[in-house]
């Protein structure tokens, strides 16, 4: 008998779940019966669930019917319940949060201990650690483009349009992409854009220096905009994948 679950934010991550478990079918011995997320409303849910910008479109039939939404004629129910209703349910879940999620209460003591001598002196908690051995984790990269021939079906709904600094939505139609560097720079926008990350080449050496180098990207981005310092750009030198897993490490 499959188990039955429900999911609690249906997100990106919530989302994957969901076509992983209808990947498997029957073999993923996991029933999808009710998704619980206050932040989107069912017709959203599905059309997000159906159409995904990496993964594709899945052949599953997704329907929407009033606040739930089906799949291959199954009904999800869709909750958006920030609290739960029953307190003793809640508190049953924080004791088992508790439980499980409370790692080595001493090992977190002395973590703590040290993070706060970090803070204090200024420093890093990896140069305090003094640690005997240390390990070496291996990460393998895969960088891959948006599928330039996806033909991702989009007709039926209203989508946002595919002209950069649209702001209005128009009747789906095929679309595929876009490869790497055929976004346009945010700079010649004629709407302020202040959080979008451009870089004139997002080329594999500018993504080997981001993940595994500890000097980062070295050339400041943005410089239509003017950084903290008062100079043209920004300085992100320093800020590399490396450096941040070696300081949580």
């Amino acid at each position: 008998m499959a188990v039955r679950v429900g999911i609690n934010g249906f997100g990106r991550i919530g989302r994957s779940f969901t076509r992983a478990i209808l990947a498997r079918g029957a073999k993923a011995g996991v029933e999808l019966v009710a998704v619980n997320d206050p932040f989107g409303d069912a017709h959203t849910m599905a059309f997000l669930l159906k159409h995904d910008s990496v993964g594709g479109t899945i052949d599953n039939e997704i329907k929407v019917d009033g606040n739930s939404f089906s799949i291959d004629g199954k009904e999800i129910k869709k909750n958006g319940i920030f609290q739960p209703a029953n307190k003793s349910a809640l508190d049953q879940a924080y004791k088992t949060q508790r439980k499980y999620a409370g790692g080595n209460p001493r090992a977190a003591r002395q973590l703590a201990k040290i993070e706060a001598k970090a803070n204090k002196l200024g420093t890093s908690p990896r140069q305090l650690k003094n640690a005997k051995h240390q390990q070496e984790a291996k990460l393998l990269t895969i960088l891959v483009e948006f599928n330039p021939n996806a033909n991702d079906d989009f007709t039926g709904v209203l989508v946002p349009e595919t002209t950069f600094e649209s702001r209005t939505c128009v009747a789906g139609n095929i679309q595929n992409g876009p490869t790497h560097n055929n976004i346009p720079n945010p700079a010649t926008f004629t709407h302020e854009d202040n959080n979008s990350m451009w870089v004139p080449d997002f080329s594999p050496a500018h993504y080997n220096a981001m993940l595994y180098t500890t000097a980062g990207i070295t050339q400041r981005v943005r410089t239509d905009l003017t950084g903290p310092d008062g100079q043209p750009g920004f300085d992100i030198s320093g800020y590399s994948m490396r450096n941040m897993y070696e300081e949580m490490s």
